[in-house]
């Protein structure tokens, strides 16, 4: 029987593929878009005053800009 479930492995052999593949342009996009997503994903934090996910999210962004 074929297997149409996704496979987590899967996808982080697509993720890592797509990054190892792509231009140094396109990596600076996909950095500055996960940089956009953990922004809103610690202000969400901080609304909910889950302190602990927002200092997370902080620290992935200070990772990402330097």
């Amino acid at each position: 029987m074929l297997n149409t479930m996704p496979n987590s492995n899967s996808y982080a052999n697509y993720k890592q593929a797509a990054v190892n593949t792509a231009s140094p342009e396109k990596l600076l996009i996909m950095l500055f878009n996960g940089g956009i997503k953990f922004i809103h994903l610690a202000g969400q934090a901080i609304e909910a005053k889950d302190y602990t996910t927002a200092d997370k999210m902080l620290l992935r962004i200070q990772d990402i800009l330097t």
